[in-house]
């Protein structure tokens, strides 16, 4: 005769939940594709939920290293921040961000005041795939498409038609 306390079953159930719950739990955060539409999700906005790993205007919260995908060109039209030496038209690259261009171009509308296009902070990482980087502007002493104090990574991108009339580079400074 097969005989067992029946709590025992219970109890082996109740175990196994709780450890594949722990299991979730512990992994580490997967990371977030966040898709730019320049409507509902901007640039901008992209950048600013891949940092803070919150969710942004119309974009999603990001997570651990991030992915941002253009579905289109990108027009800035206003300074987002001053930070390293000039202002910049995009936040300041401040975690792990890679953008996959698909051949669209991320580009400071020529009506627009003068700011470089790109910062990327110390603790930064940018990698950009498949885009072009055109007509940053630095006001001092900077660039006007990328300044990198941290790691860049271009794949298939270019960066043209950037200036910097006060001595700098115009295409792409990597500091560090």
């Amino acid at each position: 005769m097969n005989s067992r306390p029946c709590g025992r079953g219970l109890t082996q159930r109740s175990t196994r939940i709780a450890l594949a719950v722990l299991l979730v739990l512990s992994h580490p955060l997967w990371a977030a594709t966040i898709i730019v539409d320049e409507t509902t999700c901007t640039l901008v906005d992209a950048i600013t939920a891949a940092n803070t790993e919150t969710a942004t205007g119309g974009c999603p919260a990001g997570s651990g290293a991030d992915t941002i995908e253009l579905t289109t060109d990108v027009a800035l039209t206003a300074v987002d921040n001053h930070a390293m030496t000039d202002d910049n038209g995009l936040p300041v690259v401040t975690s792990e961000i890679t953008i996959l261009g698909g051949g669209f171009t991320i580009k400071r509308n020529l009506t627009a005041p003068p700011f470089r296009i790109f910062a990327v902070d110390s603790a930064g990482t940018l990698a950009l795939d498949d885009v072009t980087v055109r007509n940053g502007l630095a006001t001092g002493f900077g660039v006007g498409g990328i300044w990198s104090e941290g790691t860049l990574n271009l794949t298939n991108s270019t960066v043209t038609a950037n200036s910097a009339p006060s001595g700098g580079p115009g295409g792409i400074y990597n500091f560090g």
